[in-house]
This record gives C-alpha cells, structure tokens and sequence, in this order.
C-alpha cells in the first residue's frame, strides 16, 4: 500500500495496483471507445451522448478532490483535473520518445536536476532510476505546481528527490512570477497563450549556488523562455560535469518574450561544449541540428516547440 494525503487532510492508503488497473480501464475504454466512434453506429446521437457520460463516470471514478489518482509511467501520481492535463498524462502522449531517452541517460546513483518540475513526472522517473544512492533535485516556483510535486514525491516515498520551491536563472534575488491559467505556463514572462491570473514574488538562485560544485549526470529544463540565463548560472556545474546529458526545451515565442532568438539558445548550448540534437517525437529520432534548423525554428507558427537533446562533448 502507498500512503498519501486524502484531501480533507486525512492520512489515508491507495493501493498501488489500484492506481494502475483503473488507469489502464480508463485507456482501454478510450481506446475502444474512439474505434466505435469512428463506426455507423458510433455516430449516433444517443450513443455519443451514452459515450461521453461514461467518459464522465469513469473521471469521477478516479477523482481525488480536485486531484486525478493515476499511473504514469509505473507509478502512482496526482495530476490536475483538468482537460489538458488528461490529454498529457492519462492519455499517454506526453513525449514519449524525450522520455525514453530521458530514462536511458539515468544511471543508478547519478545526480539528476529537473529544472521547471512542473507536478513532478521526469522527477519521479529519475527519482525511481537513480535508487537511493542517486539524488534528484526539483526546481519548481508555482505555489500549485509545487503542492503536487511534493505530493507524489511523498506518494511515491522517494526520499531521494529534494524539492525546490524556487526559479532557476543567473542570479539569487527575488524576481516577479506570473501565474498562468493553465499552470504548465507559469513564467517569469508574460505567458505568450494563455492569460495571466496573478503576479506573485518568488526567490531564485543559480544552479552553480545550489550545487556548490558537484557534478551531475542529467539536466532536464523547461522555464518558459529563461534557459538562457539559467544557463548561464549553471556554467561551473557544466564545466565540472564531464558525463552530462541535457535536455532543453526551445520554445520560440517562448524565447522573444525573454528577448533570445532561437539561435541565442542554441549558440549558447554549443559555446558550453555541447553536440546538439533535435527529438524527433513523431519519428522516433534525433536529428543533428544545423543552421538551416535554426532558421527554421524562427519560422515555425506560435505553440510549435520542440526539445533538444544535448550531449557534452567529452563523453
């Protein structure tokens, strides 16, 4: 049994083959569903209608509070009820191929940093990976966000993983963070496609001030547009790093909002000693990047993103 915080406060138990066996129902359902769906019969008014109230129920069956309990990856973990948040995670499609990759850099007892944790998913996978001689350490600045990260790292029982309720960038300071709608685009910018619902004061530090020097195997960022200046906080930590693996996300209306073209982000990448790679998700492939791949970075319509797969020169 795996202990968790019901939502009334109350210490309560979730049974872990619970989490998975109604997660997998619900995928199996879908699955099913949506080959009905595209049949004579599927089309039907009352069976639409039969289709999304039982798409409905077996929500409720997984709601804990304004929580879903399900499995991601193996283990159990709290993601908000939301729709998008449903497409991400119970659905199975959120980068599936970043996150293959991500598990093969991961050694046991290695030093992972998830820059831009969000609720926790690449924390748990390196937390679980890494064993309890590794470390993983969980930046994360939303006050929401950060409430389900500490939540299924305690779900989980991964005492390995440190969680950060801080920015990462270039400097330790106080800074203003916008809270978006939707909290996957929390930013110190202005989230560029979703409105702003607060402006809040968060601490941020530098990674090279957290780690004091220690080396780390594995980096995995997604700030919303600051990778360069957490970069650049970040250079004694890389320069003592000789084995590194990084993962960077580069979002170009993301980046102009920062003030950094695509080029900056990637120029950086390769002063630092790094061979840099484009993740193919729907080919399942990595791609050397080039100067024609940044410049069609630049020209790529707003939403479009797309991860890097970053390997230090000395390996």
């Amino acid at each position: 049994m795996i202990e968790g915080r019901t939502t009334d406060g109350k210490l309560g138990s979730i049974g872990a083959g619970g989490v998975a066996w109604r997660s997998r129902a619900f995928r199996l359902a879908k699955e099913l569903s949506g080959s009905f769906r595209e049949s004579r019969l599927g089309r039907s008014a009352l069976l639409t209608r039969l289709r999304k109230f039982g798409r409905r129920r077996m929500l409720k069956w997984l709601e804990h509070g304004d929580y879903l309990l399900i499995e991601v990856d193996g283990h159990p973990m709290y993601i908000f009820n939301e729709p998008h948040f449903l497409s991400f995670y119970l659905d199975e499609t959120y980068e599936p191929y970043t996150t293959r990759l991500f598990k093969n850099a991961l050694t046991v007892g290695g030093t992972v940093l998830d820059v831009g944790a969000n609720i926790g998913c690449f924390s748990l996978i390196a937390g679980r990976r890494v064993g309890p001689q590794g470390k993983v350490y969980a930046f994360e600045p939303g006050p929401d966000n950060f409430g389900l990260l500490e939540r299924n790292i305690h779900l989980n029982g991964l005492e390995n993983i440190i969680a950060i309720r801080k920015a990462v960038g270039n400097g330790s300071k106080t800074i203003q963070f916008r809270l978006a709608e939707r909290s996957d685009h929390h930013s110190i910018f202005v989230p560029p496609m979703v409105a702003t619902k607060e402006v809040i004061s968060v601490e941020s530090t530098t990674i090279d001030e957290t780690l004091q020097g220690k080396p780390v195997d594995v980096i995995k960022m997604d700030i919303e547009g600051n990778e360069l200046s957490a970069l650049e906080g970040m250079q004694e930590t890389i320069r003592r790093s000789e084995a590194l693996t990084l993962f960077v996300e580069l979002n170009p209306v993301c980046l102009r909002q920062a003030g950094v073209r695509p080029g900056d982000l990637v120029e950086r990448l390769t002063v630092l000693g790094f061979r840099l790679f484009d993740i193919a998700e729907e080919d399942r492939r990595l791609t050397p990047i080039t100067g024609t791949s940044v410049r069609e970075f630049e020209n790529h319509p707003e939403g479009w993103f797309v991860n890097l797969y970053c390997v230090n020169h000395r390996r």
